[in-house]
């Protein structure tokens, strides 16, 4: 078991090291909600807001950190896992939630999500992706840990040609959970 832990580090050591000579702009650290049992990779240091928001009949206190690079703003939310509510409907509300943010419509014909599989730590978790290319290019991912639900995000201005973000970066970020 620690030998799995030491390999771990020493890979994400390794991917930083070569990230960091790649993108002068990036500064990758690891962030952990307080209680949670995942980490994340984040490419700045992270501020923390929270909100309360109706899913459904009930108010559930969603948690968001952000940061950015350049123009480009990662974020990372969670929100618990609303009684009563099945995860796929929790899923939708939240996606439409995040277009209408992004668009002012939540009209998903633009945008359908599609439903993935990706690893966390050695687990094969379900998840969904969904993209938008409207005035601020944004892809999201969302998915259940425990208690929890989760949506990571990358938002990128069309206007913005200060940072390079590649697929490579965008993969790093969203496959780094562990």
């Amino acid at each position: 078991m620690q030998m799995c832990n030491v390999r771990s580090v020493i890979k994400s050591f390794l991917i930083l090291v070569l990230l960091s000579s790649c993108a002068p702009d990036f500064n990758w650290r690891e962030f952990k909600f307080g209680d949670d049992e995942l980490t994340f990779l984040m490419p700045c240091k992270p501020e923390q807001a929270s909100k309360e928001v109706m899913i459904g009949e009930q108010k559930e206190l969603l948690v968001m950190v952000a940061c950015n690079v350049g123009e480009v703003n990662f974020t990372i939310s969670r929100l618990p896992k609303p009684k009563g509510i099945e995860s796929e409907q929790m899923l939708e509300l939240w996606q439409r939630g995040s277009l209408y943010a992004l668009t002012g419509s939540d009209k998903m014909a633009d945008s359908t999500p599609k439903k993935i599989q990706f690893k966390i730590s050695k687990n094969e978790v379900w998840g969904q992706e969904m993209s938008s290319n409207k005035s601020v290019k944004a892809h999201w991912r969302w998915f259940e840990q425990g208690t929890w639900v989760y949506q990571l995000g990358i938002y990128d201005p069309k206007t913005s040609s200060k940072v390079d973000l590649n697929k490579d970066l965008e993969q790093m970020f969203f496959d780094s959970i562990q």
